[in-house]
C-alpha cells in the first residue's frame, strides 16, 4: 500500500477538473480590491455613493461647478419597501442610476442641447431605417411628434406646410377620418395626430379636413355610454373620447344630434379609488395617460370651476403628488412603477387643470367685496394732495387675487430630471438613463419641460354663453404679447421645403429670432355659428411665465447653468398639446369657419 507524501498532496493536480478550492485559495490582486455590483446597479467605485452624498448649501457661484441638487434629490429615500420584490428592486436600481447623474457635477445640470435634438428630430422627415416599418400605421404620429418637438424648441413649423399636407392627404378616407397609413382604416388616434399636425402647419392647412365627412364618421363611432370607439368595431376608452373631443373642438364641428351625450358622465366615472383615472369606468387601473385624457377631455366641455364639481379634486391631487418621485424628480405613470420621461406631459400636464380648478373653487367660495376706488388726480389737484395720493397708492398691498397661487408640484425637480437624465448624448430625448431616444419621448419630454416653465390659467371673465344657442356673443380668450428668443441652432440637415408660397428658397429656412403671440381683437360669433352649437371652453386658457423655477439662478455664473436664451422652450396649450402660437392660429381659422368663410366641404 503506497502512500503519498504531504508535499505531493499540497501540489495541485494539473489534470484534475475540480478547481473550485484552488480558486478560493488563490490570492487576490493587491492593486485594487474587486468589487462585485449586483446587476451593475451601483455606481462605479470612483464615483461617490449616492446614499452618502451630502447636499452642499455653501455653493460658490464664482466656481465652475454647477449648483448642487436639493437634499431630496441627493440621496435615496429613508423609507424603503419591507419586502423585496422585482418592483422594489427595479425601483432601487433606477434611483441609484439616476442619482449618479444628479450628484455628479459633470452631469447634474447640463443645458438643453438644442442643436443635437433638432438634428435628431429632422431625421424624422427623411428616409427612416427599415426597423421603423413596424410604425407604418403611425405615420401621422411620427409627423406630429417631430413637428411638435421642433415647435417647442422654437422652430417655425409652417415652413413644412406643403410637405405636411401632401403627406396627410392620402391618409384621409372619403368616409371621414384619417388612417395610420395609406389605405388603412380610419382611426381616432391617427386622426387626432393628423389634425394636430395640420394645426402645426399653420395657415389654412386645416382646410384639408373634410368637416362634413368627419362629423358623420364621429357619429358612427359614438356609443350609448358616452364614449367613442377608436375605429369601427374598436375598443372604447378615455383615449378615444379625448381624441374625438379635441378634433371636434379644433375643427369647430357641430355637436347636435347627440354627439356629446353622456361624455361628461363617462369621463367623470373613470376616476378610481386612488384618485386617478382609468381607461374606462369598469374597474381598470388608474394611469397617468388616461388621467390626462380624462382631465383634458373634461376641459373641452367644462370650465375648471365646473370640472371641480364633477371630479374629486383632493383625491386627484393626492394621486398626482404620489407619482413625482424623489430623488428622481420625474413622474411615474402608475402606482409602484418607474419614472418615465413621457409622463412629464401625461402627469405633469394634469396640474394645469387641477390648479385652475382649485383657483376657481377659491374664487367661488370667497366673499365678494366691492373694491375701494381711489380718486384719480385732476387738474385742480394740488401738489401736496397729489403726493399724498401717490404715496397711498404705492403703499397699497395686492389682494390675494393679484398674487400668484402656490404650485402643487416641484417644477425644479422635474426640470433637473429632464436636463440631467432625459437628454441623449446622440440627440433626442429618452425615457430615462439607459434607454434610447425616440421621437415620441422627444416630444413629450420637451412638452413636460414647457409645463415646468409656464403657468396656465383660466379666466372666467372671458367666458360668455358659448354653448347655449341663444345668440350671445362669443369672445375668444385674451392672449398677451410674449416674445421669447429660443436662439436654436440651425442644422445643415434641415430638409428642404417644398415649393410653395411660404418658402421658395433652397436649403434650410432661417429660424426666427423671436416667436411672438400677439394680442388679438375680440371676434363675434355669428348666429349661424351659435346654431351649430360648437364647443368653445378650451379657447379660454391663457399663460404666463412660471416665476422662480430656479430662484437662485441670478447668483449663478453668467455663462452657465440656467440660460433663458437656451434652456427655455415655448408654451404648450394644456388641452391641445401644441404650442400656444399655433393653437391661436387654429382658433382664428375656426372663427373664419364659423363665419362661413372657409373650411366648408360637402
Amino acid at each position: 500500500m503506497s502512500t503519498s507524501s504531504p508535499a505531493s498532496t499540497s501540489k495541485p493536480n494539473s489534470s484534475s477538473t475540480s478547481t473550485s478550492s484552488t480558486r478560493q485559495n488563490r490570492p487576490r490582486r493587491s492593486t485594487k480590491p474587486r468589487v462585485v455590483f449586483p446587476r451593475r446597479t451601483m455606481p462605479p467605485s470612483n464615483t461617490p455613493s449616492p446614499q452618502t452624498t451630502d447636499y452642499n448649501p455653501s455653493f460658490n457661484p464664482s466656481t465652475s461647478l454647477p449648483p448642487p441638487p436639493p437634499p431630496y434629490q441627493s440621496r435615496l429615500p429613508l423609507l424603503k419597501d419591507i419586502y423585496r420584490t422585482l418592483t422594489s428592486t427595479l425601483q432601487t436600481e433606477t434611483a441609484n442610476r439616476i442619482l449618479t447623474f444628479l450628484v455628479n457635477p459633470r452631469t447634474s445640470f447640463p443645458q438643453l442641447d438644442r442643436a443635437s435634438h433638432t438634428h435628431f428630430l429632422l431625421n424624422g422627415f427623411e428616409s427612416l431605417p427599415p426597423y421603423m416599418t413596424a410604425l407604418d400605421a403611425s405615420r401621422p404620429w411620427i409627423i406630429y411628434w417631430c413637428l411638435s418637438a421642433l415647435a417647442i424648441l422654437g422652430h417655425d413649423t409652417s415652413r413644412w406646410r406643403d410637405r405636411i399636407i401632401s403627406s396627410l392627404r392620402p391618409l384621409q378616407n372619403p368616409a371621414g377620418g384619417f388612417g395610420g397609413g395609406n389605405g388603412q382604416l380610419s382611426h381616432l388616434a391617427p386622426t387626432y395626430a393628423a389634425v394636430l399636425s395640420l394645426v402645426l402647419a399653420g395657415g389654412n392647412a386645416l382646410d384639408l379636413v373634410d368637416r362634413g365627412a368627419m362629423t358623420r364618421w364621429l357619429h358612427s363611432l359614438k356609443k350609448p355610454d358616452g364614449s367613442f370607439s377608436v375605429c369601427e368595431n374598436g375598443e372604447c376608452d378615455v383615449r378615444g373620447l379625448y381624441c374625438a373631443l379635441t378634433v371636434i373642438t379644433i375643427l369647430r364641428l357641430p355637436t347636435d344630434g347627440g354627439l356629446l351625450d353622456g361624455c361628461l358622465d363617462f369621463l367623470s366615472a373613470c376616476q378610481t379609488y386612488e384618485g386617478g383615472f382609468a381607461a374606462n369606468p369598469y374597474g381598470a387601473e388608474a394611469h397617468g395617460g388616461y388621467a390626462f385624457c380624462a382631465l383634458a377631455g373634461l376641459a373641452c366641455l367644462l370650465t375648471p370651476g365646473e370640472m371641480a364639481k364633477r371630479v374629486k379634486i383632493k383625491e386627484v391631487i393626492r394621486w398626482l403628488s404620489s407619482l413625482q418621485y424623489a430623488p428622481e424628480g420625474g413622474f411615474a405613470g402608475r402606482t409602484n412603477k418607474l419614472v418615465d420621461g413621457c409622463y412629464s406631459t401625461w402627469v405633469g400636464g394634469c396640474w394645469a387643470f387641477v390648479e385652475a380648478a382649485i383657483q376657481a373653487e377659491e374664487n367661488e367660495n370667497k366673499p365678494k367685496q366691492s373694491p375701494q376706488k381711489q380718486p384719480l388726480p385732476t387738474s385742480s389737484t394740488t401738489a401736496p394732495d397729489a403726493e399724498k395720493l401717490a404715496s397711498t397708492l404705492a403703499s397699497t398691498t395686492l389682494s390675494p387675487d393679484d398674487t400668484d397661487p402656490p404650485t402643487l408640484w416641484s417644477h425644479q425637480a422635474l426640470t433637473r430630471y429632464i436636463l440631467a437624465c432625459c437628454q441623449s448624448p446622440q440627440g433626442g430625448l429618452r425615457d430615462k438613463p439607459g434607454k434610447g431616444p425616440d421621437f415620441y419621448h422627444s416630444n413629450y419630454v420637451l412638452m413636460g419641460l414647457s409645463a415646468a416653465q409656464y403657468r396656465w390659467t383660466y379666466d372666467p371673465s372671458l367666458l360668455s354663453e358659448d354653448i347655449a344657442p341663444d345668440g350671445h356673443e362669443y369672445t375668444p380668450p385674451h392672449t398677451h404679447t410674449h416674445t421669447h428668443s429660443p436662439n436654436p441652432t440651425t442644422s445643415s440637415s434641415d430638409p428642404p421645403t417644398s415649393t410653395g408660397a411660404q418658402d421658395t428658397s433652397p436649403g434650410p429656412a432661417p429660424v426666427p429670432a423671436a416667436v411672438t403671440v400677439e394680442e388679438t381683437p375680440a371676434h363675434t360669433r355669428t348666429t349661424k355659428a351659435v346654431e351649430e352649437n360648437v364647443v368653445a371652453p378650451p379657447w379660454h386658457w391663457t399663460w404666463d411665465d412660471y416665476p422662480n423655477v430656479f430662484p437662485e439662478a441670478e447668483e449663478w455664473p453668467v455663462n452657465r447653468y440656467w440660460d433663458g436664451e437656451n434652456d427655455e422652450v415655448l408654451p404648450v396649450h394644456p388641452v391641445f398639446c401644441v404650442v400656444a402660437s399655433k393653437a391661436e392660429e387654429a382658433r382664428e381659422w375656426g372663427e373664419k369657419v364659423l363665419a362661413g368663410g372657409e373650411g366648408e366641404r360637402e
